[in-house]
């Protein structure tokens, strides 16, 4: 639960607090890809240290991978939502384009989730392993 729980704080953190006027141009018509890549490059990174603070051994390689992916993944729902997802902010349509933003984010977080569980499995199989001792799983 930790782990959700941090993804979803850092979610909040990137996608409101720390988003600034310049990066709110993604959804311009000129100008707009380094607003959205430096939005979802400061997700990306914040996920690199979530999941460096949550490894038990730190693996640079393993968090890396978690970050790129969220970055890659982060920037793709957000070009989808500024590009074809416009709609009046007074309109239904605008609020469930902003409703599947955050579902799709969200699920996102459950797939990190998910690696990250197979990942703390692989570990403890070889650290397991390198003693000698005979593994199974929960």
């Amino acid at each position: 639960y930790l782990l959700l729980a941090l993804l979803f704080i850092k979610h909040f953190l990137c996608d409101f607090p720390l988003q600034t006027s310049w990066m709110l141009r993604k959804g311009a018509k000129k100008g707009w890809l380094l607003p959205l890549t430096t939005h979802a490059a400061i997700h990306g990174w914040a996920t690199f240290m979530i999941i460096i603070f949550m490894t038990v051994a730190a693996d640079p390689a393993f968090a890396l991978l978690m970050g790129f992916a969220d970055f890659a993944v982060h920037w793709m729902i957000d070009y989808w939502k500024a590009r074809k997802a416009k709609a009046d902010f007074n309109s239904r349509a605008f609020w469930n384009y902003l409703g599947l933003d955050q579902l799709l984010h969200n699920l996102t977080y459950l797939a990190i989730i998910f690696c990250y569980s197979l990942y703390m499995v692989e570990f403890k199989r070889i650290v397991v392993a390198t003693r000698g001792e005979s593994f199974m799983l929960p």
